[in-house]
């Protein structure tokens, strides 16, 4: 890349949620853009654990939140279609996805 900045895809200088690395904007929650088995209430608890304060879980979901009343979810475990393994050159896995 010889020192050029990463752009969107509007060939401006992309922001971190444009770039990736495992950064959730949290405002896009509510509608993502993907079908899976997962309901825009199931990021209350994702939210309040990544320690956002409640005012601020309460401006992106656009309902009064108490994160102290709501079970907290850990980063790792929110209901994303995906997955990680690491393999060895010679194995294999198969993966099942279902409509």
């Amino acid at each position: 890349m010889e020192g050029k900045l990463i752009v969107d895809q509007t060939l401006q200088p992309a922001d971190i949620f444009a770039t990736g690395a495992c950064h959730v904007n949290p405002s896009r929650a509510n509608n993502p853009g993907l079908v899976y088995d997962i309901q825009p209430d199931d990021y209350i608890p994702y939210l309040c654990g990544l320690v956002y304060a409640d005012n601020e879980v309460s401006i992106i979901v656009h309902e009064q939140v108490k994160c102290s009343e709501k079970p907290s979810i850990p980063e790792g475990e929110l209901n994303y279609p995906s997955f990680a393994d690491t393999l060895e050159p010679s194995q294999t896995f198969t993966r099942t996805d279902k409509r």
